[in-house]
């Protein structure tokens, strides 16, 4: 097969593969919530 060929695949089959590979996703790490919380205080006591 030429790499440049498109290949079609059933609806069904194209959902197990996306499932598959939303196995090995792992999301990336975000500063924890607390931290805005604590920043939109410090404007309500500012007024």
């Amino acid at each position: 097969m030429n790499p440049t060929e498109q290949k079609t695949i059933s609806a069904q089959d194209a959902l197990d593969l996306l499932n598959d590979a939303w196995a090995y996703y792992t999301p990336a790490e975000t500063a924890p919530a607390a931290d805005k919380a604590e920043e939109l205080f410090e404007y309500a006591d500012a007024a």
